[in-house]
């Protein structure tokens, strides 16, 4: 038995010449290595050195935690963008080099959905040729806060879109449209808490909230400069202490000293599209519970979200809370990914 120096996770391949498990396939029997950790079951990851279609579009999910065992919610991110979206390549990255297969969900979903990718990657090289690069190896990202896993989050989604051009999803999501024709946008997204510490973008009139420019989902093309601007302003105003400094904080800033307050829903700063609040973030912050409260039965959620590409849940508020059988949450993951759905209410009616 060894141990991945980079997780702090024991495992031991039980065949060092099979295949690793990466998806895209009906074969799965030869598309995985059995790994033996502790007593559930475990899949060794493909190691991928590069994380891009070339010839379609790419929409990618990080896991940053090392947790070889992702939640229920975030599995029904992945499979939803999956699910809606069957010409793009959908690539869900992990830090951890195992996933765990007991259930049958992973391997249910790579055998459903051809286009998606469940991977491993060294961060180094991802990170590598960035502005990010000199920060990401100090290791300084780690000290003195109480979220290292956002920040590297943050790093690695910033330095995806660079190398490779796509979309980012955030893992608290559901996904409700097809996004593939979505190119160089970013979205509104409301908040009123800590209002002092955000940089404001404009006011909403009609809620009074500060609004500020989200990076759970965001799409721009390889080498977009507008993404060089962000990933720049992160490294040189570095404050980890503050939670979003490296995320919506830096995203909303950079569009703010490209554009000046005065861009408005709609409008065009530096080549990249801001889209209307609906867009990502129709249920705003304060009002996460909205997800988790119960609906009419046979609700259409598309038709309650017209203007909606994703669902955004507000892990940082909602983690806490169950899913309970009738909510908004429950009624959508029946829809947009009902294989998760049926595999996290199989053996307990909250999840």
């Amino acid at each position: 038995m060894t141990e991945d120096k980079k997780c702090g996770i024991p495992w031991s391949p039980t065949s060092a010449g099979a295949r690793h498990f990466v998806g895209g396939g009906s074969s799965l029997s030869s598309s995985f290595k059995h790994v033996t950790l502790h007593s559930p079951r475990f899949v060794e990851l493909r190691v991928r050195a590069h994380l891009r279609d070339p010839s379609g579009y790419n929409i990618f999910l990080v896991e940053t935690s090392c947790n070889p065992r992702p939640s229920y919610r975030a599995w029904c991110a992945v499979e939803s963008v999956a699910h809606m979206n069957s010409k793009a390549r959908v690539w869900y990255l992990m830090t951890s080099p195992v996933v765990w297969v007991g259930d049958g969900l992973v391997t249910g979903l790579l055998g459903r959905h051809a286009n998606l990718r469940v991977v491993t990657a060294p961060l180094a090289p991802i990170l590598a040729h960035t502005p990010l690069s000199t920060l990401y190896t100090s290791g300084t990202w780690r000290n003195n806060n109480s979220w290292p896993g956002v920040i590297l989050s943050d790093f690695v989604r910033l330095s995806l879109l660079w190398h490779y051009g796509g979309l980012y999803v955030d893992t608290d999501t559901i996904c409700i449209s097809d996004v593939t024709n979505l190119t160089n946008v970013v979205g509104v997204e409301a908040v009123t808490e800590h209002l002092s510490l955000h940089p404001i973008l404009f006011t909403d009139q009609r809620e009074g909230d500060a609004v500020t420019v989200g990076s759970g989902v965001m799409h721009f093309t390889r080498h977009h400069s507008m993404l060089h601007h962000i990933m720049a302003h992160v490294a040189n105003t570095f404050k980890p202490e503050e939670y979003g400094s490296t995320g919506p904080h830096a995203v909303t800033a950079t569009l703010v000293s490209l554009c000046g307050r005065h861009l408005r829903e709609g409008d065009r700063c530096g080549g990249v599209k801001l889209l209307p609040r609906p867009a990502f973030f129709p249920v705003p912050f304060h009002a996460w519970r909205k997800y988790f409260m119960p609906v009419n039965p046979g609700l259409n959620v598309s038709q309650m979200f017209p203007d909606s590409y994703l669902l955004h849940m507000w892990n940082k508020a909602s983690k806490q809370e169950s899913i309970k059988p009738g909510s908004l949450y429950d009624v959508a993951a029946a829809a947009f990914c009902p294989l998760t759905h049926r595999t996290a209410t199989a053996s307990a009616t909250t999840y």
